[in-house]
């Protein structure tokens, strides 16, 4: 058995559930899937798969958890890698909005396609994680002007490869 470990954002998701399925069709693969709440789309299914399941909020700063006690519940994606994400030899983002119609609330493009993604790229960079994949847009750099979703996509893209 291998001690691949892959930690998966946005595990609910669209893609989200369907990386996961796949990875677990890989019986040496653990997988650590992220989502924002218990009430989710897919939790259900994740658990059906046996996943590890751990919740962040995908629009909570990490440094609104640096005054909590280590032994409290944290929701950042820094305390994800020194937890349950501890090992991880590939991340993967397929973080995004829910919607084109996203509230403040839920985040915009720039809170959770740019924002959200550089956090858990720099976390997941920052506990020595070999491989990194950000899904972003399907024409990459072109895209950009299309839409805020692939301006903000791509403009991750670019803040975590200069790192």
């Amino acid at each position: 058995m291998s001690d691949e470990k892959v930690c998966v954002v946005g595990a609910t998701g669209y893609l989200g559930i369907s990386v996961v399925e796949e990875l677990c069709r890989r019986s040496h693969i653990k997988v650590v899937a992220v989502a924002r709440n218990a009430s989710s789309p897919n939790v259900s299914r994740l658990r059906e798969l046996g996943v590890t399941i751990v919740f962040v909020d995908a629009c909570s700063h990490d440094d609104e958890d640096e005054d909590k006690n280590e032994d409290e519940d944290g929701n950042s994606y820094d305390r994800l890698f020194r937890r349950e994400g501890l090992g991880t030899t590939t991340a993967i983002s397929c973080l995004a909005v829910r919607t084109m119609m996203a509230t403040k609330d839920e985040g915009d493009f720039w809170t959770v396609d740019r924002d959200a993604n550089i956090r858990f790229g720099r976390a997941a960079l920052g506990a020595g994680v070999k491989h990194l994949l950000l899904v972003s847009t399907f024409e990459g750099r072109e895209s950009r002007s299309v839409s805020e979703f692939s301006a903000a996509k791509e403009d991750a893209v670019d803040v975590l490869r200069r790192e």
